[in-house]
C-alpha cells in the first residue's frame, strides 16, 4: 500500500514537473513571438518614414526645379522685352536721322 502511495506522489510530481516545463516553454514561444511581432512592427514603421522623407525630398526637389524653370523663364522674356526696346529705339534713331537728312 505504501509503495503504491509513494508510486503515486512521485507520478504527481512527476506530472506537475512536466506540466511546469510545457507551459514554460509556451511562455517562451509566446514571448519570443511577441518580441518578433514588435521587430517586424518597427521595421514597419521605420520603412514607412523612410518612404515618407524620400517622398518628401523628391517634392522638394520638383519643388526647386519648377522654380528654376519659371526663373529662367522670366529672364529669357527680360531679356527678349530689351532687345525689343532696344531695336524701337534704334529704329526711332535712324527715322530721326532720316527725317534730319531729309530737311537738309
Amino acid at each position: 500500500y505504501q509503495r503504491r502511495v509513494r508510486g503515486r506522489k512521485r507520478a504527481r510530481k512527476r506530472k506537475r514537473k512536466r506540466e511546469k516545463k510545457i507551459k514554460r516553454n509556451k511562455d517562451k514561444r509566446e514571448k519570443e513571438k511577441c518580441s518578433k511581432d514588435k521587430e517586424r512592427q518597427e521595421k514597419e514603421r521605420e520603412e514607412l518614414e523612410r518612404r515618407r522623407q524620400e517622398k518628401e525630398r523628391e517634392e522638394l526637389e520638383r519643388q526647386r526645379q519648377e522654380k528654376e524653370r519659371e526663373e529662367l523663364e522670366r529672364r529669357r522674356q527680360e531679356k527678349e522685352r530689351e532687345e525689343l526696346e532696344r531695336q524701337r529705339q534704334e529704329k526711332e534713331r535712324e527715322e530721326l536721322e532720316r527725317r534730319r537728312q531729309e530737311k537738309e
